[in-house]
């Protein structure tokens, strides 16, 4: 079963939004964001959410455990083991979805990062709580999260103390 989220940027009345399909949750696609930023990206964040949104407006499959030194393209079912690693959009390979930024979470997602690209700051929503507040937030150059303790609620924000070990 996937777990739907979503990934955006604050614009200046609300967001603009890209919907993803698979491994939703922090652990997925909260760390695969911050390791982009960090290695393929190299700190650059607007080039960032350019790939992830601007040049792929329809969505995404997969973004998790894939290679983005590899083009993008939705390619399931493939045979080709250079496939394999490939993130997955829905605008570019075997699919040539419509473009679909949204500037509301969708009902039906569980999970929603949005990047201030101005001050590098993530804000990480659990949407099945609640569509308004984020859970937690971070600036992108700072320590990495305890993805986990995001994803059970054990850690609010940024320096919090009370995360459980």
């Amino acid at each position: 079963m996937s777990t739907n989220s979503m990934i955006g940027r604050k614009k200046q009345y609300g967001y603009q939004l890209n919907y993803i399909h698979w491994d939703g949750y922090p652990s997925g696609v909260g760390k695969t964001l911050w390791d982009l930023y960090h290695g393929h990206f190299q700190k650059d964040v607007e080039k960032m959410m350019h790939v992830l949104i601007d040049e792929h407006p329809a969505g995404w499959s997969e973004i998790c455990d894939t290679d983005f030194n590899l083009e993008p393209g939705y390619c399931y079912p493939s045979n080709k083991p250079e496939d394999e690693n490939r993130p997955q959009c829905y605008c570019h390979g075997t699919r040539n979805d419509e473009p679909n930024i949204l500037t509301k979470p969708l009902e039906w997602c569980e999970w929603m990062y949005v990047i201030d690209e101005t001050t590098r700051y993530i804000e990480i929503y659990d949407l099945r709580i609640n569509k308004h507040t984020p859970v937690y937030g971070c600036s992108l150059d700072g320590d990495e999260p305890n993805w986990k303790a995001i994803e059970n609620g054990t850690i609010k924000e940024e320096n919090d103390s009370s995360e459980e070990e």
